[in-house]
């Protein structure tokens, strides 16, 4: 530096400190942001995305859990409905075939001769019923028969009467129900009497009927029972499509004279399950034996012996829960194509995801999901019907309370109580009232705790327990005797009790904190015997046990 002026030397100097500063401070702020960015915001953004997967693979297998319990209970639902439908058609026959055999036997009185009113068919070889006078054509059906006419006061002449006189009835099953296809009685003796009335053109009798599973399912040999009985499907020769039959056989004592049938038609049995069918759900009608009766088109192989009943299962592409009807041999199938169900799930989570991905930074929106998440918590261990903590919460801290109390040297109580003949309320009043008594008599039990350690649970229908310590067990045993106490004086109407009012029956089962170790599967069982013990002394009353 010899020979430079030294003003320029500092001048030099001080250009330099002013100009690296700048660009100092830009590097200095990159780097800063660099890490920045991989220290916090990356840990962040990865963070979110974990908990939005995870939320989402949560809500997608909580979503196809909702989707298969639905499954079950569409299944459910349609089998109790045509359980219903079945029954009331069944219970039809069943009034035919005994006024039927009344009629035979001569327990009722016939008053027409129908013989009368028979016109023989040459064409046909057999006869048919004209229009008796007095009846319209809406009132009676069509007698037609095979060979000659019978005579006055024959057998098959009075069975004919016999059949005149089922008309209320036969008329009745066609009114309830419009689709029913035919009422009919087939005779041994060679003639039907159908209803709604049908020309020989329509309909003519020929032995061929005698054929039929109808018919034959109905012979002694076959039906030995004489119960009533479903056929398989079959083709209805006078024109009204595929069908089945609910029947019975007649008897005049010992002797089998024929049976009394119902069609119903296969399309009135899809109509049937267009009720259950949804968007996701198909419904399918087999018989027992896993012929296809109603339903979509099958276009996809179901086959009921491929799974197995009441339990889901897979079948190709499809979720499938096949479930057996206690009316009628037949068996309910309802299916959900496995793509549609995971389509839903994703549809159901992607709002979430999306939510979380663009909010995932906002420290409001964690506290308000945890504070959610709290909730949810709260909810799992608390009864949805009296606000009481429910038997999975009672068996989580049972045992811990029980572990407690030991170690604080202090008396551990398990008091049950059980609302006395709540079985014969709900059946008598119902369940929306039974579901009131509940919730009034878990009311006065919590009102009834006034400290923080005594705990309430629901563990069954009508059946609470009371987890609590104290430093003697008659405080203990005091307390059973207040909740029995409270409830009485609640004065909760029922008017089928000797009391006038709901009573409880209360078991207590009171440990020492010296006594021999017990767990509290023991202690539940110790207190229910109390209570078993209650409820066979009379009900209304606490009984005590001290372990």
């Amino acid at each position: 530096m010899a020979g430079v002026p030294l003003p320029f030397i500092c001048f030099i100097g001080d250009y330099d400190m002013r100009i690296r500063p700048a660009w100092m401070d830009l590097v200095l702020q990159s780097a800063s942001l660099a890490r920045l960015w991989v220290y916090c915001i990356v840990p962040l953004g990865l963070l979110a995305v974990v908990f939005a997967t995870s939320v989402a693979v949560y809500l997608i297998n909580s979503n196809l859990a909702q989707q298969k319990e639905e499954l079950k209970l569409t299944g459910s639902k349609a089998v109790a409905s045509f359980d219903h439908e079945m029954t009331l058609r069944a219970y039809s026959v069943q009034a035919m075939r005994r006024t039927a055999e009344h009629y035979l036997t001569g327990r009722s009185q016939l008053t027409i001769d129908p013989t009368r009113y028979l016109l023989k068919l040459d064409d046909r070889q057999g006869y048919t019923l004209s229009l008796p006078p007095g009846y319209q054509e809406n009132e009676i059906g069509n007698i037609s028969g095979a060979g000659r006419i019978p005579t006055q006061n024959s057998v098959t002449a009075r069975e004919m009467a016999m059949t005149i006189g089922l008309m209320p009835l036969f008329r009745t099953a066609t009114s309830r129900d419009s689709d029913t296809a035919w009422v009919y009685y087939t005779s041994k003796n060679r003639f039907t009497h159908i209803f709604p009335r049908a020309t020989p053109e329509e309909f003519f009798y020929s032995d061929k009927s005698l054929e039929y599973d109808v018919y034959t399912m109905a012979l002694p040999h076959n039906n030995p029972q004489r119960t009533e009985f479903w056929t398989p499907p079959y083709l209805d020769e006078a024109g009204k499509g595929m069908m089945v039959s609910v029947a019975a056989p007649v008897y005049e004592g010992e002797h089998f004279r024929g049976t009394v049938a119902l069609d119903i038609t296969l399309s009135k049995l899809t109509l049937l399950l267009k009720n259950f069918e949804t968007e996701n759900f198909r419904v399918y009608l087999y018989t027992e034996k896993g012929e296809f009766l109603a339903g979509p088109a099958n276009d996809f192989g179901l086959h009921p012996h491929k799974s197995t009943p009441n339990i889901l299962s897979q079948q190709r592409d499809y979720l499938v829960t096949d479930m057996m009807l206690s009316s009628v041999p037949w068996r309910i199938l309802v299916a959900t194509p496995h793509f549609q169900m995971y389509t839903n799930a994703l549809g159901y989570a992607l709002p979430f995801v999306l939510v979380v991905a663009f909010l995932f930074g906002s420290v409001m929106l964690l506290l308000a999901l945890i504070i959610t998440l709290r909730k949810a918590q709260e909810h799992s261990i608390r009864d949805s019907l009296t606000g009481m903590y429910n038997r999975r919460h009672f068996d989580a801290i049972a045992e811990r309370e029980l572990t407690g109390a030991r170690r604080d040297g202090q008396y551990f109580g398990l008091i049950m109580v059980d609302i006395d003949h709540f079985k014969i309320y709900n059946d008598t009043f119902g369940h929306q009232v039974g579901d009131t008594v509940l919730k009034a008599v878990s009311h006065i039990l919590t009102g009834t705790l006034k400290r923080p350690i005594d705990m309430a649970f629901r563990v069954g229908g009508e059946e609470f327990a009371i987890l609590t310590k104290a430093d003697r067990p008659e405080q203990i045993e005091t307390l059973g005797h207040m909740l029995h106490d409270a409830v009485e004086e609640g004065h909760l109407d029922y008017s089928t009790s000797p009391q006038g009012h709901i009573t409880v029956s209360v078991g207590v089962t009171t440990l020492a904190p010296a006594s021999a170790a017990q767990s509290i599967a023991e202690l539940y069982a110790q207190a229910d015997q109390a209570l078993y013990r209650a409820k066979n002394e009379g009900r209304n009353r606490t009984i005590c046990k001290r372990v």
